[in-house]
């Protein structure tokens, strides 16, 4: 999804909060009181976020790493309801034994430089 599509999706979910709402809505903008609600809403989207309900996510070996992606992502692609999966769920090997080699090396050169 495009983060043209994305902001799209969001204007959309905002309007049908505002709808929710009408006689808060003043010039067709919401009011401060909607604007309230839109938060309340996003808040308790974002607080009832959990990765474990995603299938996808339920076998993944990275999962206490990542904690099922960014629910901002997932916010931005309800089909889906997880957000993208980190790299390290396909990497985390190389990652690691890189991170090994960087300290290993940073240990040798502080050593030689004393």
């Amino acid at each position: 999804m495009s983060s043209e599509d994305a902001v799209g999706v969001l204007k959309d979910q905002k309007l049908k909060i505002e709808n929710k709402y009408p006689s808060r809505q003043k010039n067709g903008f919401a009011s401060e009181v909607c604007q309230d609600k839109i938060m309340e809403e996003n808040n308790r989207h974002w607080n009832s976020y959990n990765p474990f309900c995603h299938e996808i996510c339920q076998d993944c070996k990275v999962l206490p790493l990542c904690h099922g992606g960014c629910p901002w992502e997932a916010r931005k692609n309800p089909e889906v309801g997880t957000g993208h999966c980190t790299p390290l769920k396909f990497n985390l090997r190389d990652k690691l034994r890189i991170y090994h080699m960087q300290n290993t090396l940073s240990k040798v050169l502080r050593t030689n430089e004393n």
